[in-house]
């Protein structure tokens, strides 16, 4: 496989799976979507990390300590869905405001890493380019 083919399988993972943790976001409900914002506003959420289509983390709570979070992604019938799976009491009644937190946080590591992989791919493809001919 060539880089330049490495990096284009890069960006439609990236690309996978942010549509399904903004979709994960965008279908919660509002008010936790507001208060997940607060914590990612509030740099709540610490030693975020991606292993394959599973982001885990830890989210500050509004007291001492911190909640452990994962979000995984699946492929599920062609569609691609978030789960999450958090140690707040809040978890047991659905998506909570720490993994939504997670969520966002990752997002924004996708930006940051599209836009790398965005100038790597440039790069490759002018390295792979000719040279313009040198008038004689």
């Amino acid at each position: 496989m060539s880089v330049l083919e490495t990096i284009q399988e890069e960006q439609a993972q990236v690309i996978a799976l942010s549509r399904a943790l903004l979709y994960f976001i965008e279908t919660a409900d509002e008010a936790r979507q507001h208060r997940a914002k607060a914590l990612l506003e509030a740099n709540a959420v610490t030693g975020c990390r991606q292993k394959g289509s599973t982001i885990s983390g830890a989210v500050l709570s509004s007291g001492k300590g911190s909640y452990a979070v994962r979000v995984s992604v699946q492929l599920r019938r062609g569609i691609w869905t978030a789960t999450s799976d958090c140690s707040c009491k809040d978890a047991e009644r659905g998506t909570c405001k720490h993994a939504l937190a997670l969520a966002g946080e990752q997002l924004l590591t996708f930006r940051d890493r599209w836009s790398t992989l965005n100038s790597a791919a440039e790069v490759v493809f002018q390295l792979s380019s000719p040279l313009p001919e040198q008038a004689a």
